[in-house]
């Protein structure tokens, strides 16, 4: 093993060791500000999930209407 791959490996270790320490702490603007943006994520992916549902359903409403339109032709 490379002393990179060693000081990547430590780096991470590091990262990884004060994640929950930041997100835990009370008087944090990081926090705060990643939770503001996550909330706007969310809403944003629920819009978009929103659009492509209705996009399926009109799909698949325009198919059984056209094949009621052949049956009963």
């Amino acid at each position: 093993m490379s002393i990179k791959s060693k000081l990547q490996h430590a780096a991470a270790f590091v990262a990884v060791s004060a994640m929950p320490v930041l997100a835990f702490a009370e008087d944090n603007g990081l926090v705060d500000s990643a939770k503001t943006d996550l909330g706007a994520l969310k809403t944003g992916i629920i819009a978009v999930g929103a659009v492509a549902i209705a996009l399926a359903v009109a799909a698949v409403s325009i198919s059984v209407i056209k094949s009621a339109v052949k049956r009963s032709a």
